[in-house]
């Protein structure tokens, strides 16, 4: 493809392989890159090799023959060690994860044919079937490293991946509860969407049901899909059912699919769904912003809106620092303000979905002395889970008059909504 400024990129990372897909605007729907000019070759393997005597680095298929040259070395652990941290030996050098992982974007994300990857994106999630603080971590230091912005990165779960290829489709797929059978090599998982329409703004939530194994025979296999779809999809209305993975062939699951139509169901089949709905979270989160009145929650979400009063301009307005619905190793702020004749600050915390509020106040103990108005605080929160987060407050003084003594205070909000008496 051409380069182009202002790219929406969606990157699946994936223990085995990965795939990568940019947002036509044209045709107004995500394009995968493939691996080869002229061929529908998406998948790539998530792996690395290093020929020292070049000092050359390869990726995806090109690594499978490099490191296996003499005196090529292979490193296919690349998921792994970002998902649970540390570092591995490369010739005479240890790296860690995001190194690895920092190597792998730069390399993989020449598909897309871009000279200058900082300046060309606009927007790139990263998508993944789990999350985990290490992972995210690595992601978001290795894409940094590279030289993009907070802003131009995201990274989410296969969950809220199909939470946003759904709500980029037509209305009548989700206007009723949304099933997602993912077919991978030997084994069928599904995720189910549905709303709270009880709710303001409308909670969006995706519930994943025990995976099952995948039976030889095509008449087995029809059979495991009715049942299992039977048990998923009970007690909820469907307008919209969703087929994808590798393993899916519709030629063979054409009878139960048959079966499932005569349901009044929906029947949809999408190849790199979550890659997809990756692309479309860059599209929707950069530009769209289409899906306002819905959020979407997971164990990952912050139920708790974080802010302060304060006097801005001439008027007395709550701040927000941390919105509630934010993903937890999203949610972070940094501000810098004028201390009004007070040595603490005070917090204003507000459940989702709550009128009422509390608040949490953070003592400066030891605070100089100086006169109102005076003293200049940065302010850093930043969650480091759900339920907890983290405070640091730093006295900056006030320019030469007020030299700053850049004491540092500590303070940890819960979020957790207060237990009724």
């Amino acid at each position: 493809m051409n380069e182009v400024r202002e790219l929406l990129i969606g990157f699946e990372f994936g223990r085995e392989t990965s795939v990568i897909c940019y947002y036509d605007r044209k045709s107004e729907e995500p394009v995968c890159v493939t691996t080869k000019v002229g061929t529908n070759l998406f998948a790539f393997p998530t792996i690395l090799a290093f020929v020292p005597s070049k000092n050359e680095w390869h990726f995806g298929l090109e690594a499978e023959y490099f490191g296996k040259l003499p005196g090529g070395i292979m490193v296919s652990s690349i998921y792994d060690l970002a998902f649970r941290g540390g570092s591995i030996r490369v010739a005479d050098r240890e790296m860690e994860s995001f190194e690895l992982l920092r190597v792998f974007f730069l390399e993989s994300l020449k598909l897309l044919g871009i000279r200058n990857i900082v300046q060309s994106i606009s927007k790139i999630v990263v998508t993944t079937k789990e999350i985990s603080a290490p992972l995210v971590f690595a992601v978001r230091r290795a894409l940094s490293s590279i030289g993009l912005m907070a802003g131009q990165y995201s990274i989410q779960d296969h969950r809220e991946s199909f939470y946003y290829y759904t709500y980029s489709q037509r209305p009548d797929l989700w206007t009723r509860s949304v099933v997602l059978f993912h077919f991978a090599k030997r084994s069928l998982s599904a995720f189910v969407l549905s709303e709270r329409k009880d709710t303001n703004p409308i909670e969006v939530g995706v519930e994943t049901r025990e995976r099952v194994r995948i039976p030889e025979g095509e008449e087995e296999k029809n059979r495991a899909l009715l049942d299992y779809a039977a048990s998923s999809m009970k007690g909820n209305a469907f307008s919209g059912v969703l087929m994808t993975g590798n393993s899916f062939d519709p030629a063979v699951y054409k009878p139960a699919c048959d079966d499932l139509s005569r349901e009044r169901n929906r029947i949809y089949f999408e190849d790199d769904l979550f890659v997809k709905g990756a692309c479309y979270a860059a599209y929707e989160q950069a530009e769209r912003h289409a899906f306002r009145g819905r959020v979407y929650m997971s164990e990952s979400r912050i139920r708790m809106n974080i802010g302060m009063d304060m006097i801005v301009g001439m008027n007395a307005v709550t701040v927000p620092f941390i919105r509630a619905g934010s993903s937890w190793f999203e949610a972070s702020e940094s501000c810098e303000f004028i201390l009004d004749d007070r040595d603490y600050l005070v917090f204003a915390l507000q459940e989702m979905g709550s009128s009422g509020r509390r608040n949490f106040r953070m003592d400066l103990q030891d605070l100089p002395k100086r006169p109102n108005r005076t003293t200049r605080i940065r302010l850093t929160l930043e969650c480091t889970s759900p339920e907890i987060c983290e405070i640091r407050a730093e006295d900056l003084g006030f320019g030469d008059f007020y030299p700053a003594t850049h004491r540092i205070w500590k303070g940890s909000i819960s979020l957790l909504p207060e237990k009724a008496d």
